[in-house]
């Protein structure tokens, strides 16, 4: 048993933990299909400590614990379910693959990908390729980029727009001004995709911010919506969206994702994605900002009236966090 007491996300790394006290309260659960046990479990630990819970029950009852779950949970709960117990570069490899298969012309402002690549490390991108292998994985990435390479070059300058840390003024200036001449007259995406993908996301911020002082007097946001369409549009809206507010980005994702979606399956899917990539790292700051813009607990207000079951109450949990836990050291 040990604690951690370092809040990341909404998850606490402080809440008490036996892996195998945990392990057995979970095959109990599994045996009688508690999904309420279940979810007390799984949605109220961090990935590295289900990581210890899933060896620890092969270990005890020499079965896999995905397996086991898998053989009794059903539709979109088990879907959240297992993809929480995923490895997170296997979960990003699948998406990506999954937002693949989409009809890219049905609605792209559901499509992800983007999301997914900008926000990622170069080492956890390079585990995403372990997923598949590397050329694999890039012919995946390939196949989805209808995004005059965007979404190629972010995979493969990701190590590049890390390197450099400082924030730099003077390039900052430069580089709005060679999007607004970009985009002014004669239209160069490839001017796009190099600034987009050589820039980490602070510097990015920073290029935004001078964007309006060029002559052409508008946000960068605001050109990408008249210089491009379909796929390429949400790409590049993404990142700079990303980049100019990370937070608000994902209060509007959300917001977009569980009252205007009328993909169903995307419905369900988008909202597993961004409550679970995001429980470890600032759900607690975009519930905050959701709920500023539309009142108190609007966040869990929605999720309870457009879900239902256990995949509502998994949900609710992963949002809840395990704050409200006794901390023992």
């Amino acid at each position: 048993m040990f604690s951690i007491l370092l809040s990341i996300g909404l998850i606490f790394y402080g809440f008490p933990v036996s892996e195998s006290l945990d392990v057995i309260a979970l095959k109990k659960a599994i045996e009688t299909k508690n999904e309420n046990g279940i979810i007390n479990i799984l949605c109220y630990r961090p990935n590295f400590q289900r990581k210890f819970i899933m060896s620890t029950y092969f270990y005890k009852y020499r079965k896999d614990l995905h397996t086991e779950l898998e053989n009794i949970l059903s539709s979109h709960f088990a879907n959240l379910i297992l993809n929480l117990i995923k490895d997170p570069a296997e979960y990003d490899a699948m998406e990506i693959e999954r937002i693949s298969d989409y009809h890219f012309t049905m609605d792209p402002e559901k499509w992800g990908a983007a999301e997914i690549l900008v926000l990622r490390t170069h080492q956890e991108i390079e585990e995403m390729k372990k997923i598949y292998n590397a050329g694999k994985f890039m012919n995946v990435i390939k196949n989805v980029d209808r995004t005059y390479g965007l979404l190629t070059d972010l995979v493969r300058n990701k190590q590049k727009s890390e390197s450099s840390k400082d924030l730099n003024k003077t390039s900052a200036q430069i580089d709005a001004e060679k999007l607004c001449e970009a985009g002014y007259n004669f239209f160069d995406e490839d001017v796009f995709v190099e600034v987009f993908t050589t820039n980490n996301l602070e510097q990015l911020k920073l290029i935004f911010e001078k964007f309006p002082d060029t002559k052409c007097k508008t946000t960068i946001e605001e050109l990408i919506e008249k210089k491009f369409s379909n796929t390429a549009l949400a790409s590049f809206k993404t990142v700079a969206q990303i980049s100019n507010d990370r937070i608000g980005y994902f209060a509007d994702r959300l917001k977009h994702v569980i009252t205007g979606c009328w993909i169903v399956n995307s419905f369900y899917e988008d909202l597993t994605r961004i409550i679970i990539t995001r429980s470890e790292i600032d759900l607690r700051a975009i519930q905050k900002e959701f709920d500023r813009r539309d009142g108190d607990d609007a966040l869990v207000k929605l999720i309870q009236k457009k879900t239902s079951g256990s995949y509502r109450d998994a949900l609710l949990a992963l949002i809840k966090g395990n704050q409200s836990k006794k901390i023992i050291s």
